[in-house]
């Protein structure tokens, strides 16, 4: 009988304890309106959309919630919706997910919100209607790889003067390319960028990083002429048809030769393939030979592990990551 008193003090002890231990609440916050799924992080500015289950083949974006604004496309949100034709971006949004609008074969407008900062990686590749992508009044200084990847009917975009960065892939296997506005502070494109777009055409400033890349990886480009202040200001660049080279110039690439952080199969694109890689060569469940897992050390600690797998994830699904995973690594 003591025994037993014993244990049930023992137990009500335990009970006490545990009753003083507080679980603190998710730091992330979720909302369900009008067909969207939206959540919050605790640290973070605004809103982000996860998912919408609107069937509608035109479709306007929230710009607020719970008097907060909405900024973010989430990672694959809108992905392989064959139905949707347009898509209004409001100026709250700063960041495009990675794969947000992929595979969405019928969307042939979108209209970007002048506050856009990146878009991350594969975000609308595979459109096959989209004919043109007008960013020039963004904010832009990311367009990351693959955003643009195989859009088969995309004729022209116009870029802002914000933009820095165009990744790898961004705008290859567009077959119908033929004009992309590229200004004066773009200081890094990939190496192939443009690759299988036979017909691309860059307009840009002489000497600018986006005339000597055009130059060397022998692109048509044409010359934008800089405006001389005037008393009109406001009047639009002109263009100097006769810099278009009626023959692709030959000059051999001299940009570096390495490879993406976190690339692992060697593509020039960080996916989740690469994650899954990592885990099945930790799995011994076999492997392409032409896989590099050292490539897919973004930890940089020495050896690619699960911890680098679950990065790469992170990385994709627009959570936050402490390494610069998808940077080009030069050899």
């Amino acid at each position: 009988m003591k025994k037993i008193r014993l244990l049930l003090l023992l137990c009500l002890a335990v009970l006490v304890v545990l009753s003083s231990v507080v679980i603190p609440a998710s730091a992330t916050t979720y909302y369900y309106s009008s067909g969207y799924e939206l959540y919050k992080d605790g640290d973070s500015n605004g809103w982000i959309i996860n998912s919408c289950s609107l069937e509608d083949t035109e479709i306007s974006l929230p710009g607020f919630l719970l008097n907060d604004n909405v900024t973010t496309v989430g990672g694959n949100c809108f992905e392989n919706r064959s139905d949707m034709s347009y898509v209004y971006i409001p100026d709250t949004f700063t960041t495009i997910g990675a794969y947000a609008f992929s595979g969405c074969t019928s969307l042939s407008t979108v209209d970007f919100g002048s506050n856009l900062n990146y878009i991350y990686v594969g975000a609308f590749r595979y459109c096959d209607s989209l004919v043109s992508a007008d960013l020039s009044d963004t904010q832009l200084s990311l367009i990351a790889n693959a955003a643009f990847y195989h859009c088969d009917n995309l004729e022209e975009v116009s870029l802002p003067q914000t933009l820095q960065t165009i990744g790898s892939n961004t705008f290859a296997m567009c077959p119908k390319l033929n004009k992309v506005l590229i200004d004066r502070n773009v200081t890094s494109i990939a190496q192939n960028s443009f690759a299988n777009s036979p017909n691309v055409v860059i307009y840009c400033y002489e000497d600018s990083y986006a005339h000597q890349y055009a130059k060397q990886k022998g692109i048509a480009y044409v010359l934008i002429e800089p405006v001389i202040p005037t008393e009109h200001p406001t009047e639009e660049p002109t263009v100097s048809e006769t810099e278009v080279p009626t023959q692709p110039e030959t000059v051999e690439p001299t940009l570096p030769e390495g490879y993406y952080l976190g690339d692992v199969d060697g593509n020039n694109l960080v996916e989740s393939i690469d994650a899954t890689l990592i885990q099945r060569l930790l799995a011994n469940l076999g492997y392409p030979a032409s896989c590099v897992y050292e490539h897919g050390d973004v930890d940089g600690d020495g050896g690619t592990t699960i911890i680098d797998a679950t990065l790469i994830q992170r990385y994709l699904g627009n959570l936050y990551v402490p390494y610069e995973i998808n940077k080009f690594i030069t050899e």
